[in-house]
């Protein structure tokens, strides 16, 4: 169904939304628990930099398959789960 990588990159970029979605709406009583707010701090922060991440990758594969003209570019699909996910 996803053939074209880039369609697979938007998919991938809509799951660390949806990700960072479910950590806002977990609204725990943070006040008497801080293992739970520094939970739901880790949760966003990681959310937050793997949508970033994701964007560059979409970014940088445009310009490989535009500018360089680099036909095959989803071969480096495991490299960025790599960077984005550790």
């Amino acid at each position: 169904k996803y053939y074209f990588p880039s369609s697979r990159f938007v998919l991938y970029l809509s799951i660390s939304s949806a990700l960072q979605a479910i950590a806002y709406l977990l609204q725990f009583n943070l006040e008497n628990n801080p293992s739970l707010c520094d939970f739901q701090a880790f949760w966003i922060s990681w959310t937050d930099w793997a949508i970033a991440l994701w964007i560059c990758i979409i970014a940088f594969n445009l310009f490989l398959m535009v500018v360089l003209g680099k036909k095959n570019s989803g071969i480096y699909e495991k490299w960025y789960h790599l960077i984005v996910w550790t």
